[in-house]
């Protein structure tokens, strides 16, 4: 089984007692560079003699909605790895601490309790609320830094769930799937994906994604928050877009044992900066403003006046502006007037002028 995909007859083998530790090494599965690999043994080597030694801190993100699927997944020793709508253990040199988000459930902390007792048998644990945390505990995980606490994340049972969209036209047409049960390794980097947070709407951006998924996604989003059968207000979810390599923490919060390492493999350090010095790694976008910006007569493809004055106008014609698919030539020519100037009289004029025209 894949790690994240494990099937509920797996999961219900452990009775809410599955404990995943980083560690190991790369297999068969893929090609690893023999000098990547050795210094990644050397490290686990390290790691393990400081287990041994019992000098090292550990790290474990346990979720799940009940005792049959939850989990305890270790994840680097960082206050960026925490998550307002989970448990957390801490494993250290001489404190054994359970973190408790504020939308963690009551099987998360009892698996929190196990997972504790597994680490440390002899060792009792300190429960810290989330909020409530000590000075040792900061110190303990290297300082206090932002982590994923969003209203919704510290809902126990958010009302409307997180979902996961890939949208790709790698088979010639554009189509866009629902990915359930989704882990980090489902956003591909060669396509553009949607993850619904229902406050937010955002759009990962795969570095290999082409131009023209990165053109339809605007057009699926809107649509997508337009045919929305939950009947939230578009207007009121946000849009942000995020590159790869560059994920803020309120996206990363919505995914299980986030690993901020995964795509720096696929990348290296030098094309990520160079890609983030283009464009801005992380937008929030004006729907509205962008719908206009693509609608806009410079943007628009051209048609002659005999095509748009047909029956069935040319495929990408936007309905109602068919002017906009005039050359410039042609629209002076029509219209007696540049665009500019058109676009400033009030709107029953131009539609006087469409209908005489005969591009209503």
């Amino acid at each position: 089984f894949v790690q994240g995909k494990e099937p509920q007859h797996f999961l219900q083998l452990f009775k809410g007692k599955m404990i995943i530790h980083l560690g190991g090494c790369d297999s068969g599965f893929k090609h690893v560079d023999e000098n990547e690999e050795a210094g990644r043994s050397s490290g686990f080597k390290n790691q393990q003699a400081e287990d041994k030694k019992g000098n090292r801190v550990r790290m474990y993100q346990v979720k799940g909605t009940n005792e049959y699927n939850t989990r305890a997944v270790e994840v680097e020793v960082s206050a960026k790895s925490l998550n307002a709508n989970d448990i957390f253990v801490i494993k250290g040199p001489k404190q054994l601490y359970i973190w408790a988000g504020k939308g963690g459930s009551g099987d998360e902390r009892e698996l929190g309790k196990k997972v504790a007792k597994v680490l440390e048998p002899k060792s009792a644990y300190t429960l810290v609320p989330e909020e409530k945390e000590p000075a040792e505990f900061w110190e303990a995980i290297g300082g206090k830094q932002e982590y994923a606490s969003s209203p919704r994340l510290q809902e126990e049972t958010p009302a409307h769930g997180p979902r996961l969209f890939q949208c790709s036209n790698a088979s010639g047409n554009f189509r866009v799937e629902e990915i359930n049960n989704y882990t980090q390794q489902d956003l591909i980097q060669d396509d553009v994906m949607l993850l619904d947070a229902y406050n937010e709407l955002y759009i990962w951006v795969g570095a290999g994604a082409n131009a023209e998924e990165k053109k339809q996604i605007l057009g699926t989003a809107k649509e997508y928050l337009m045919t929305d059968p939950s009947g939230r207000d578009p207007d009121s979810t946000q849009l942000i877009q995020v590159k790869q390599g560059f994920e803020p923490v309120p996206f990363t919060g919505w995914f299980m044992a986030w690993d901020n390492k995964y795509f720096q493999s696929m990348q290296t350090e030098d094309q990520m900066r160079q890609e983030l010095a283009k464009q801005n790694a992380v937008v929030v976008i004006d729907l509205k403003a962008a719908e206009e910006q693509e609608d806009s007569f410079e943007n628009c493809p051209k048609f002659t006046l005999a095509e748009l004055q047909a029956k069935e106008v040319p495929e990408g014609v936007v309905s109602g502006k068919k002017e906009k698919h005039l050359s410039k030539e042609d629209f002076q020519k029509l219209f007696g007037m540049p665009y500019e100037k058109y676009a400033t009289i009030p709107k029953w004029k131009q539609d006087n002028l469409k209908k005489k025209a005969g591009v209503y």
